[in-house]
């Protein structure tokens, strides 16, 4: 395959903005302590994703089809947030204790952290 970089617009400010919107969002990913004193484990579900995500390696492969390096980007973008939601919905967190969670399902340690889907729908992915 050959690569030509004639015409290459290279953007400067290209940002995507992952974020999780509900209000315990941010207890979930980095942990808490409870009113008893005892600590909730963290689940960080995006600082998974970015130990396991390939970015220099999926920006490449999302070249060979993108029209530019922009289009590159964003769906390179849009795949890493996948990624971090799959983490959200695989069982690999560990809990403390088992509990009944508000979808009446009883979990156990290692978990998903769906529960009621709230934080995983809560998901948004922006391009800037």
């Amino acid at each position: 395959m050959e690569a030509k970089w004639n015409n290459l617009s290279v953007p400067r400010n290209k940002k995507a903005i992952l974020s999780w919107n509900t209000r315990y969002a941010a207890y979930v990913h980095e942990g808490y302590t409870r009113q008893d004193g005892s600590t909730a484990p963290a689940r960080p579900w995006v600082n998974a994703a970015i130990d396991e995500f390939e970015f220099i390696e999926e920006l490449k492969n999302k070249l060979v089809n993108a029209g530019s390096i922009g289009d590159a980007f964003e769906s390179m973008a849009n795949e890493f947030g996948e990624s971090c939601q799959d983490n959200i919905e695989s069982s690999i967190w560990n809990w403390d204790r088992e509990t009944k969670r508000l979808n009446g399902q009883v979990v156990g340690s290692p978990r998903d952290i769906i529960d009621t889907e709230e934080l995983y729908d809560s998901y948004s992915i922006e391009h800037t």
